[in-house]
């Protein structure tokens, strides 16, 4: 599930962090960004580990990627890096299928 995986890493979320997601959702996008949210101490495991479960999870699909973003690297350019936080979505409940969602937006210097 590359498409799914570049989902995840589009997110903020470390590639490692979205296979062992898939990998224990059965490749189910939804319940792997819930398994991420609900196993945060996942993100600090080694690299060793984490390429170990990459060739497991996605096999010779990740080579088909790499074989397609060149030796230049991936086509994609995603700005110079300079950002301004204008507004973020925060979460209160017990898992993203219940709870309330609450948008905070930052207007005229104030949240």
């Amino acid at each position: 599930p590359e498409e799914m995986v570049a989902i995840i890493v589009s997110m903020g979320f470390q590639r490692n962090q979205a296979i062992q997601a898939f990998k224990a959702t059965n490749n189910n996008l939804e319940h792997a960004l819930d398994w991420i949210f609900s196993h945060p101490d996942c993100e600090e495991e080694g690299e060793v580990a984490s390429s170990e479960v990459e060739n497991q999870a996605v096999g010779n699909s990740s080579a088909a990627a790499t074989a397609e973003a060149g030796a230049d690297g991936p086509r994609i350019r995603d700005g110079h890096g300079r950002y301004e936080l204008i507004a973020f979505i925060s979460h209160m409940g017990k898992s993203t299928m219940c709870g309330h969602y609450v948008c905070h937006i930052k207007k005229e210097g104030r949240w």
